[in-house]
């Protein structure tokens, strides 16, 4: 009889054991996440790990749906927000983690905990952006003669004017030929800054209606008209991709014919990975006929 009640009593203190260790890591868990947010703040969008997410080309997918405007641009408009909500959590959770001596392994919670306040401006940032985009920044040769190429090249190192990395993507001219390939606004947005930069040879910066940046750089030649303060639509030609800078007014030929696109967000113009964004929008492209 006492053996019969001894077996019965074994797996309910196995569990109670067990529901008890579960109960203080899940606390634990809470704890070191509750002490890692105090910690954050809107400035997270500054971390390297934020700024340049490493989203795939699904992802990407899943946040947009396809139109087309009364002109026949292809257009990016409106955005799964529910999954662009996971994916800003995630990485919001990657960062603190990253940054933390210790890291918790319970994004769940994560989610719970973090203010409303640090996440939309998060979320301000990625939505911004990825709602402005309507088109990819280099014409297609609809001749098929000359072809494009660019690759994940953010955070590569650069010596020129002192040692930086790179904060962009360089889309390259197959032909290497400056002036071949028109350059076109990606965006919706006002001329802010033309003119020379040192490192950046001529360049445009357009600013869209959510408050992004859009940085095109060693243009060959400027589209005939464009000013400072007009505005301009997505798929309008700004310029002729070039190999102009790295030097006084005027300088090209030091480096490879190609079109330096930068993406920046926010008062500080924290920069972002444009790369992936690219990869979605290649079948968004402008045609041309060059002859």
């Amino acid at each position: 009889m006492s053996n019969r009640i001894n077996r019965k009593k074994y797996p309910a203190v196995f569990i109670f054991m067990l529901t008890g260790a579960a109960f203080v890591y899940f606390m634990s868990c809470f704890i070191n996440i509750a002490e890692g947010c105090k910690k954050i703040s809107k400035d997270i969008i500054s971390s390297e790990v934020f700024r340049t997410v490493d989203f795939s080309y699904d992802d990407y997918k899943m946040l947009y749906y396809y139109s087309t405007d009364k002109n026949g641009i292809k257009q990016l408009e409106g955005i799964n927000k529910s999954r662009l909500k996971n994916i800003v959590y995630d990485n919001m959770y990657n960062v603190v983690n990253k940054t933390k001596e210790k890291g918790s392994r319970c994004p769940i919670i994560f989610k719970y905990i973090v203010s409303d306040e640090v996440y939309e401006s998060c979320f301000s940032a990625y939505f911004s952006i990825m709602n402005d985009i309507r088109c990819f920044p280099v014409s297609y040769d609809s001749d098929n003669k000359v072809g494009i190429a660019y690759e994940d090249s953010w955070g590569a190192a650069r010596t020129y004017g002192g040692n930086r990395i790179h904060e962009g993507t360089d889309i390259m001219a197959g032909n290497n030929e400056r002036g071949y390939f028109p350059v076109v606004s990606m965006t919706d947005g006002r001329v802010e800054k033309m003119g020379w930069l040192k490192l950046g040879g001529y360049r445009i910066g357009i600013r869209s209606e959510s408050g992004a940046y859009y940085y095109y750089a060693h243009l060959d030649s400027y589209a005939q008209g464009l000013k400072e303060g007009m505005d301009v639509k997505a798929g309008s030609v700004i310029g002729m991709m070039g190999d102009s800078g790295y030097g006084k007014e005027g300088t090209k030929g030091k480096f490879d014919v190609h079109l330096h696109l930068g993406i920046y967000y926010g008062e500080d113009e924290i920069s972002f990975n444009p790369y992936h964004i690219l990869k979605i929008v290649d079948g968004f492209k402008m045609e041309f006929q060059k002859y």
